[in-house]
Formats: C-alpha cells, structure tokens, sequence
C-alpha cells in the first residue's frame, strides 16, 4: 500500500471517528444544560395536596391567592350595629317624638364631639400642652351640649328647634374661643355643630309630621346606607354601592306610591324620592369636609351623615307635598 492510499485510508478513520462521538457530545450537552448548578436550590414539586420541598421531605403551604378586587378591611361588628342601630331608630320613631329625641340627642352629641376631636391631630406643637386640653375639652363638651339640645328642642317643634339653633351658632361663632389644634375656624365649628344637629332634629321633626312620612325617610336612609355597604364593600367599581342604593331609593319610591296613598298622593313620593336620591349620597360627601383627619373614627357621624341634608329638605318638602 503506497503512502498515499495510506493518508486516505487516516482522513476516513478520523472522520468516522468524529462522527459517532458528536452525538454522544450532544447528549451530554443537553443533559448538562437540564441538570441545574450545584449552588442552586433544588425546586419544589407538585404532589397531590400541595408543593413538596425535595430537602425535608416536607409539604409547603399553599400560596396565597391573588384577589381580583381591592377589599376594604372592616374591622368590627359593623353588620350586628347597623341592625340595632335600624332596630332601636325604629322603635323611637314608633313610640313617638320624645322618645326618638331622646334616643338620637346622645347621637348627635356624639357625632359632633367626635368630628370636633378629629382636628386635634393639627395641634401647634408650640402651644402649652395643658391649656390646650383645657380649652379644647371645654369646647368639646359645649359642641356635644349644644347639639343635643337643638335635637330635643325639636320636640317643641320646628320655631323652637329654629330659636336654639341660631343661639348655639351665635355662641359658637362670636363667644367660643376654640383652641388652635380645635377647628381651623369658627363656621367650620358651627356646621360642626349645627350638622349633626340638623340631621336629628329634622327626623323627630318629621316625626311630628305625622308616623308614615318618617318611616318612609328613615326607610330610604337605612335602605341606602346598608346598599352601599353591602354592594360596595369589595366591589371593583366605586359607583357599585351608591347605585344600589339609589336603585333601594327607586323600589321603595314606587312601593310608597302603590300602597301609602294617602298620605302620599299624586307625584309626591317621586317628587320625594328624587330628592332622596340627590341628597342621600351628598350628605357624606359634607360630612368628609367636618371631619379633619380623615382616618379618625366617627361612628356617631357616620350614622347621621346620608340625613345631614336629605334630613331638612324632606321636612320641608313633605310639609308641601304630603297631605296629612
């Protein structure tokens, strides 16, 4: 065999041996690349009932499920309070006048005192820390009086509830001295008095009314504050609760018009409805603006707010509209 014939017969052994170990390289390749590095941590596997950590030999809780709507925390009997609230607001109005300002007089006070702390979080950090307490107390408890009275004064009826309303406003703006931390002025001091107030003395007022133009406006108040908590609460949209409730607002219109007539008559409960519906989601946008640190409880005022104004303008427009 010639030299060349032997450089030939080389190159096809050397190819043919390149050829079987390249898929052999391959598939080592391939597997190196699956295996994962040696600092790295093991990954769990799935096993029925849960994830299975591969060191332990253990099983790893569960994840935690993403929600798909933002939910409000609430923390509290809210429910079990709205119903007594609804029971007892019910029973007032039923026994008669006095005793629903007596039930709501301690209401409104609260709710003032309550919106009336809520600015102390804007204290001086200058001012003496004693006089501080000492004058804004007082201003407190003058706030809490003086809507509890124009509440109870309602029973005399509207001038009497009208006389104690400007008294309490007057010394509120011109002889009470609130502290610094207390309100940032006096008519803010005032309407926190005087809102409350309002939304109280006007139920009992209505009450004198006459029994079905109450049961018919604390119907549409409860109907739309419990829409708006229970629709609202968790909803993806804003606007979900509020529509509720005016959709209550619309049913109970339409049921006062089929059943309560009289005293309702002609286009008076749309007439009436209509102002509940425009009013009732105001009122606590209003009670937002009494309130100074917006993250401070006032469960009093909460309860008043969907009535701070559908509460006079009702009285007035039934004593218009409803023949008794």
């Amino acid at each position: 065999m010639s030299a060349e014939e032997l450089t030939v017969t080389g190159q096809r052994s050397q190819a043919v041996l390149r050829s079987r170990e390249q898929p052999a390289r391959q598939r080592s390749g391939r597997e190196s690349s699956r295996q994962p590095p040696r600092h790295a941590k093991p990954r769990p596997q799935r096993r029925a009932g849960g994830l299975l950590d591969p060191e332990n030999d253990r099983r790893l809780p569960r994840p935690a499920r993403q929600l798909t709507a933002t939910r409000v925390a609430h923390r509290g009997p809210h429910v079990r309070l709205g119903v007594a609230w609804a029971m007892a607001t019910f029973a007032g109005i039923v026994a008669g006048s006095s005793w629903l300002a007596i039930w709501l007089a301690p209401i409104a006070a609260l709710a003032a005192i309550s919106a009336l702390r809520s600015w102390t979080t804007k204290a001086d950090a200058g001012a003496d820390a004693a006089t501080t307490r000492t004058r804004g107390g007082s201003v407190v408890l003058l706030a809490g009086g003086g809507a509890a009275a124009i509440t109870l004064s309602a029973v005399a009826g509207p001038i009497a509830t009208a006389v104690i309303a400007i008294l309490v406003a007057t010394a509120f703006v011109f002889a009470v001295k609130p502290a610094p931390e207390t309100v940032p002025s006096r008519p803010v001091l005032a309407m926190i008095v005087l809102g409350p107030a309002a939304a109280a003395g006007s139920l009992v007022l209505t009450r004198d009314q006459g029994l079905p133009q109450c049961l018919v406006l604390a119907g549409m108040v409860m109907l739309y504050d419990s829409a708006v908590y229970v629709i609202g609460t968790g909803a993806r949209n804003r606007l979900e609760g509020p529509v509720a409730g005016l959709a209550s607002i619309g049913a109970l219109s339409l049921l006062v018009s089929a059943v309560l007539a009289p005293p309702f008559r002609g286009a008076s409960p749309w007439i009436l409805g209509l102002m509940a519906a425009v009013l009732a989601p105001t009122g606590p946008i209003v009670a937002r603006a009494l309130v100074g640190d917006q993250r401070a409880r006032v469960p009093a005022l909460r309860r008043l707010d969907s009535l701070l104004l559908l509460g006079p303008a009702w009285f007035i427009g039934a004593s218009l509209l409803v023949h008794r």
